[in-house]
């Protein structure tokens, strides 16, 4: 399934600070039931200038995002559902768009309980 998500600036700058145009942010995002994969346009940026980096605050994983080009420093944190697999995270950058590529945790742990 692909979902193409057009975020307003006051919710996420992450488009106009990478690729610096007009007022929204363009995500593809394409999941199924192991994985999710999100497209971000990232123009001028490459894997010599931008660098991910998984952290935690407060018990909770995320995506930091960290690029310099012209002289400007960028920096952007993307929070994924509870059940990524962040040590598993796959990404790339080609031709100016960044891919990350996250598998879905399997719900193995996961148990019915009956009730009485």
């Amino acid at each position: 399934m692909t979902y193409y998500l057009n975020i307003p600036n006051k919710f996420s700058n992450i488009y106009n600070n990478l690729a610096e145009y007009n007022n929204a942010s363009l995500f593809k995002l394409n999941s199924d039931k192991t994985s999710f994969s999100l497209e971000v346009e990232a123009p001028g940026f490459n894997k010599n200038n931008l660098s991910l980096e998984i952290k935690e605050a407060d018990g909770v994983e995320y995506i930091s995002i960290e690029g310099e080009r012209a002289g400007k420093k960028y920096k952007r944190d993307l929070i994924t559902p509870h059940n990524s697999d962040l040590t598993s995270l796959k990404a790339s950058i080609t031709d100016g768009i960044l891919i990350l590529t996250i598998p879905l945790k399997t719900n193995s742990s996961l148990k019915k309980i009956k009730l009485d």
